[in-house]
């Protein structure tokens, strides 16, 4: 791969890390510059579209948990698309979620598609029982 689209796909990486930052901080404005008009979040309520939804989801965020401390475990891209390159991470995040008064751990897949340095989806799939307060299941779990 020429060292151009190398550079590219690091930016994309660092875009996407910029994001987990400007969440921790509850960063509003650093999402206008992050996020693409047209971007759509994947939730499990359902899509929600344009720079207002990211707002929203974050806003959200901070008010559940309002003093979040993400933290990028792993990160991964790829450029193989057409229509963008793919960022996934592996996050882990510890905060005090206001609604059941206590702490929580909590580990998330997220998915980015990157276009034109802008972050124009997002897909995730979050350890709800951990977010809950509850036990999480590991592998040794499974049948």
């Amino acid at each position: 791969m020429p060292r151009a689209e190398h550079e590219a796909l690091d930016e994309s990486i660092a875009l996407v890390h910029r994001y987990v930052i400007a969440l921790n901080a509850g960063d509003m404005a650093a999402l206008d510059e992050l996020f693409a008009d047209d971007f759509v979040i994947h939730q499990p309520v359902g899509d929600r579209r344009g720079k207002r939804a990211i707002r929203d989801f974050v806003a959200g965020v901070r008010r559940l948990l309002p003093d979040i401390d993400a933290r990028v475990d792993v990160i991964f891209a790829d450029d193989s698309f057409r229509d963008g390159h793919r960022v996934g991470v592996l996050l882990s995040y510890e905060a005090t979620n206001a609604q059941i008064g206590r702490r929580v751990s909590v580990r998330e897949l997220q998915l980015y598609r990157v276009v034109d340095g802008k972050i124009a989806e997002r897909w995730y799939a979050a350890d709800r029982r951990a977010a809950r307060g509850e036990p999480s299941r590991s592998a040794s779990d499974l049948p």
